[in-house]
């Protein structure tokens, strides 16, 4: 079987689901490299999963600037860790790809998250949104205290949120 988007008005399995396209906030334009916002601080993103998947591998599209760590995951609707990469050392490259446990999720609603150890690295992120918008949709996001991302989040609504990062999870097997 070959994994691909929707053909003949049929959604087929999907092989990525990210922010940008799964997000309940669609980018409305451009996405630039930018300073992350707030050091050690999660930003949480929902994304909708339509089916049972295994997450095999996340990724997030970075910027040239590599100077510290981050964490990337996936959580639950309640907020708890379904799975995560653990403090990793920023890659340079244009999308950073991490191995982790191989989980089955879906269908339901979760949410990417990304933390960076500080406030120097780059991400691509949407950067046509405006305050208070993103938080009105759902992104979350909570002060950590170091990269790793916590076990149990703790967000919050933040109104002052004006871009989100571009962030993702490759999929293996679509489990029936």
């Amino acid at each position: 079987m070959s994994l691909s988007g929707p053909q003949f008005g049929l959604w087929r399995r999907a092989f990525s689901i990210d922010t940008h396209t799964h997000g309940f906030f669609p980018l409305l334009g451009s996405s630039a490299a930018t300073t992350y916002p707030v050091a050690n601080q999660a930003y949480y993103v929902p994304v909708a999963v339509r089916q049972r998947v295994v997450v095999r591998k996340l990724w997030v599209a970075v910027g040239s600037t590599a100077t510290g760590n981050l964490d990337v995951g996936v959580y639950d609707a309640a907020g708890v860790r379904i799975v995560s990469a653990g403090s990793t050392a920023k890659t340079s490259d244009t999308e950073q790809v991490v191995d982790v446990t191989d989980t089955t999720i879906g269908p339901g609603l979760y949410y990417m998250a990304l933390n960076c150890s500080n406030n120097t690295d780059t991400f691509f992120m949407d950067s046509n949104s405006s305050a208070p918008t993103l938080g009105g949709i759902g992104v979350l996001s909570e002060a950590v205290g170091s990269v790793t991302l916590p076990a149990t989040a703790t967000w919050a609504v933040d109104q002052t949120v004006t871009k989100y990062p571009l962030m993702g999870m490759f999929l293996g097997t679509v489990v029936s």
